[in-house]
């Protein structure tokens, strides 16, 4: 911003000293100004990045949070059932050592079981803790 200024006037010497002084006083002004104005500009666009930045890591910790949440219900959910499944077996082969339980509906309850472990993706032993005792064991 280069301004057209008059040449000061021939009065005196000390007022054209003044003049200089003002005139000096005043580019440097603009120059700061413009210094100033162009820093402005550059922090807005920063802050623009920065805000969409600051977006889309709080869309992302949303949607973490939701993963963990789903994970979590999905950790006790499967935790009750493989209680509720140590329960059934326990029960089953604390009845099975008594005597209680018939053949039929012990091998009705192991096939459910397995059905039950196959959706889990858990593996099924060849044989019940009961049949352990009868056979021996291919691993041993």
């Amino acid at each position: 911003m280069d301004y057209d200024i008059p040449p000061p006037p021939a009065r005196h010497d000390e007022d054209s000293a003044a003049y200089a002084t003002l005139l000096n006083t005043v580019e440097s002004l603009q120059a700061d100004l413009q210094q100033t104005v162009t820093t402005c500009h550059g922090l807005r666009e920063a802050n623009a990045t920065l805000s969409r930045n600051f977006d889309a890591a709080k869309d992302e910790l949303l949607r973490q949070r939701e993963k963990v949440a789903a994970n979590r219900a999905e950790l006790i959910r499967a935790s009750k059932v493989k209680l509720e499944a140590d329960r059934q077996t326990e029960t089953l082969v604390a009845k099975r050592g008594s005597g209680v339980l018939d053949a039929a509906a012990f091998e009705r309850t192991r096939g459910a079981d397995a059905a039950n472990a196959g959706r889990n993706g858990a593996r099924t032993a060849p044989w019940s803790v009961g049949d352990s005792r009868r056979r021996p064991s291919p691993w041993a």
